[in-house]
């Protein structure tokens, strides 16, 4: 459930008139240019022909986020330098003691754990800048490493194999186009 002062801020934004984004928020993942979905841009870009920009920290705390009332808490670090790049660090915390209670109830199927932490390692390539004309376009490689899968899968009989989550590591490649001014 969204908050209502939230969702207040949301709908005032909305309503603005020659509304212009902010400098680049970073989702849960770490990744600048978005609240939620990653964009082309960067984090704090480099100002004045700088090397690296300023470095941004941000904290999630998403609290409720389905019907059992789990929590996912996520903390990141990212820089970005040089013209085109950006590169950050997230711990993910994923705190879902309430299903695990539902399912030990309904099964005999017990993780034994109410945590799970991912680690997220990303790269941002701004490929094209955004210009009057032309969207902002970036390509992101995010490393992923679950550092309680493996545990949690053997404490319920390797059930998560049939599922295809057999394995603690992997990498999403994500291409962002971003557009912040109005085109005419």
């Amino acid at each position: 459930m969204i908050p209502l002062k939230s969702l207040t801020l949301f709908i005032v934004i909305l309503s603005c008139n020659n509304l212009y984004a902010a400098p680049p928020f970073m989702n849960f993942e770490g990744v600048g240019g978005g609240g939620i979905v990653p964009g082309a841009y960067r984090v704090n870009p480099p100002k004045n022909g700088d090397t690296f920009g300023k470095p941004a920290i941000s904290n999630w705390d998403l609290i409720g986020i389905n019907e059992s009332n789990d929590n996912l808490y996520s903390n990141a670090i990212t820089v970005s330098f040089l013209d085109r790049y950006e590169m950050g660090y997230a711990l993910e915390q994923v705190d879902f003691r309430r299903i695990r209670s539902s399912i030990l109830n309904a099964t005999t199927l017990d993780v034994k754990r109410d945590t799970t932490y991912m680690h997220n390692l990303h790269f941002k390539t701004v490929l094209a800048h955004e210009t009057a004309k032309r969207p902002a376009f970036a390509i992101t490689a995010e490393l992923k490493y679950n550092e309680t899968i493996d545990e949690q899968n053997k404490n319920i009989g390797h059930a998560l194999d049939a599922l295809g989550l057999d394995d603690n590591l992997g990498i999403d490649i994500d291409f962002s186009v971003s557009n912040t001014k109005p085109v005419y």
